[in-house]
């Protein structure tokens, strides 16, 4: 995931590869961008200019997120990420949990999100193990590989696994200095491989190091952490570059796995065209610790979900119209603009702007904006005189986007 500053996009696996100084662009290529199909699409989208959106309401929790993305690609064995670092790629001692030794946590959540330029089918896990004591662990996670198309990926199906039973659940007791597979899934060669987990200790005195490893299709448990403690994963590291503006990718333990908000609108005339910032640079999670070459914000919040609430009051006298939609705003740029956007960007134009799954009144509802298409509906409501409604959105952040983007609100009267 590298987030670049002169163009105001975040990119992830292929998406906009060539901004994230990443390989090939992927499937899914754009259409030309001056048909007058694709004019006629971006100049419906009704959405405020950038400047004129609001900040959104809310803030990330403090709960440890653990994030290995750095190196996204990687091209031998070894350890992704984890708070206890192999030889010559250290990761800080830091304490992070009270009661618990440095790199090491009573609860944490994971997400991973990877490329298997190996050149053969390779396990990808996440290790936890025991230290200071016993500890009965349980595990909630998703792991999913080898699916890059628009609406079906990898990061696509990790987004609906989050918002409903999640299909790894385990409990695990661990005796002190062993340890237990999270979870784990193969991927095969130039696929991707995108994870989330929650774990926690229920029993025990024990506190969980973790790690992100790769290793042989098949690998053992032993195995793997052999790698893990002994050598760093080869792969393509990005730091933060000052100079060029380049914000590199992520790896540490961030701060927040949960965007909480409440956005209240009270409307006085029936037509409006208002909007909130969504996954901004503003809302990056801070971090308790990273690896020196990894950025030590969060850009894009992978993993994070975002809980928010859209209470409306209809005070204009007269019945309303409303609907909210996501809606993608490339290097801040207008989606009127994407022309624009597409004939200047010197790079190979994303294939998509997000590609997840959110919950919408307890209903799943695809979300997946593309450079085609930069608008997704989330809900429509209609508001007599006097009534009001509340819609609540829970959204997780897949590893398969480009930010920044908005939550927008346009209302009109009844016909």
């Amino acid at each position: 995931m590298v987030f670049r500053r002169s163009t105001w996009m975040l990119c992830v696996g292929l998406v906009w590869v060539a901004g994230c100084n990443g390989p090939e662009l992927d499937e899914g290529e754009v259409p030309e961008a001056s048909t007058e199909e694709l004019r006629a699409t971006w100049d419906k989208v009704q959405a405020p200019a950038w400047s004129a959106l609001a900040e959104l309401p809310g803030k990330l929790d403090d709960s440890p997120l653990f994030v290995s993305n750095n190196p996204e690609i990687f091209t031998g064995e070894g350890l992704l990420a984890g708070t206890y670092g192999a030889p010559g790629r250290s990761f800080p001692s830091v304490v992070m949990q009270q009661g618990c030794p440095a790199g090491t946590f009573r609860s944490v959540d994971a997400y991973t999100f990877h490329i298997n330029k190996t050149g053969t089918k390779k396990k990808v896990a996440l290790l936890i193990s025991a230290v200071g004591g016993d500890a009965k662990v349980t595990v909630e996670g998703a792991a999913n590989a080898n699916q890059w198309t628009l609406g079906k990926s990898s990061s696509w199906a990790t987004s609906r696994d989050m918002l409903g039973a999640w299909p790894i659940k385990k409990t695990l007791d661990l005796k002190a200095m062993t340890v237990a597979e999270a979870g784990s899934i193969e991927v095969n060669q130039g696929n991707p491989v995108d994870t989330r987990y929650r774990i926690r200790v229920t029993q025990g005195s024990g506190c969980l190091v973790v790690r992100e490893v790769v290793g042989p299709a098949g690998a053992s448990v032993n195995k793997l952490l052999e790698l893990g403690q002994t050598k760093n994963a080869p792969g393509e590291i990005k730091s933060p570059n000052k100079s060029t503006g380049a914000f590199g990718r992520t790896a540490g333990v961030y701060k927040g796995t949960t965007w909480a908000g409440a956005v209240n609108i009270n409307l006085k005339q029936p037509s409006n065209l208002l909007g909130y910032r969504f996954n901004s640079q503003e809302q990056a999670a801070e971090s308790f610790a990273v690896y020196p070459d990894s950025n030590p914000r969060g850009m894009g919040n992978y993993g994070v979900l975002y809980d928010l609430d859209f209470s409306v009051q209809n005070q204009t006298g007269s019945c309303v119209d409303v609907t909210a939609a996501l809606v993608a705003y490339p290097r801040q740029l207008h989606p009127n603009q994407m022309n624009k956007f597409l004939a200047e960007n010197k790079d190979p134009d994303p294939s998509r702007f997000w590609d997840g799954m959110a919950l919408l009144n307890d209903a799943l509802k695809p979300v997946l904006t593309t450079p085609q298409n930069p608008e997704q509906e989330l809900a429509k409501g209609r508001l007599t005189p006097g009534k009001g409604l509340v819609w609540t959105f829970a959204i997780p952040v897949p590893g398969l986007i480009s930010i920044p983007g908005a939550i927008t609100l346009r209302t009109a009267p009844c016909p």
